[in-house]
């Protein structure tokens, strides 16, 4: 088709289908679609709606937060379920190009979430916020000197499981004690490599590690 760019919003827990967020023409802002992976079939379940550019669902596959750009300012819009209307939120001033909100996700419920921000600081660092009211908290995590690269949460979106960043080397920091323990496992038993886990069975009995270093690029366990 005509599409010009899409992103995975949702993937359902039996992967019958996923959410894509499409612009169907150059510059144009995206609608998000429910495509059923079985036969293919698209559906637009929200539409596009200026100056909205990037959508956020939750765990259960509703659409509940957009965002875009408006006289310089990030324009959030926010709704608490499938069959209420959207409510601008939220109009956050950008001081210049390089403020950034990023990388919003949702706790399972859909009531409260997490994002990168280098607003406060100049480094991109893990906030908390409201959903409703998109008012965000102190900082969940915070690197003295360096962004955060990334978060991840709970496979179920319960909790936030951890954090990326890099300084002579890339780091990870777990919340989840358990994945404390495995981690240093991994790294007494691959010593001076780079060691991510990359996933997991829902028993967390088994993993798959990306492990690295300079002069070897990749290698999986």
């Amino acid at each position: 088709g005509d599409f010009q760019g899409d992103d995975v919003v949702y993937v359902a827990d039996d992967s019958s289908c996923i959410l894509l967020s499409e612009s169907r023409y150059f510059l144009s802002v995206p609608a998000v679609y429910r495509v059923d992976l079985a036969t293919g079939e698209m559906k637009r379940i929200v539409p596009e709606t200026p100056p909205i550019i990037s959508w956020s669902a939750d765990r259960n596959g509703v659409v509940r937060v957009g965002l875009g750009y408006i006289d310089e300012r990030l324009k959030v819009i926010y709704r608490e379920a499938d069959n209420k209307e959207f409510e601008t939120v939220a109009r956050i001033k950008v001081v210049d190009e390089d403020s950034d909100v990023a990388k919003i996700k949702f706790q399972s419920t859909g009531e409260k979430g997490y994002l990168l921000s280098n607003a406060k600081t100049g480094r991109l660092a893990l906030y908390e916020f409201k959903g409703k009211t998109f008012e965000v908290g102190e900082p969940v995590f915070d690197h003295p000197d360096v962004d955060v690269d990334d978060y991840r949460m709970k496979e179920d979106g319960s909790a936030l499981e951890a954090v990326f960043y890099t300084d002579d080397r890339e780091r990870v920091v777990w919340f989840d004690p358990q994945m404390k323990e495995v981690q240093k496992e991994i790294d007494d038993a691959l010593k001076d490599r780079i060691n991510r886990v990359i996933s997991s069975s829902r028993d967390r009995k088994r993993f798959l590690v990306w492990t690295s270093t300079a002069d070897d690029p990749r290698r999986y366990y």
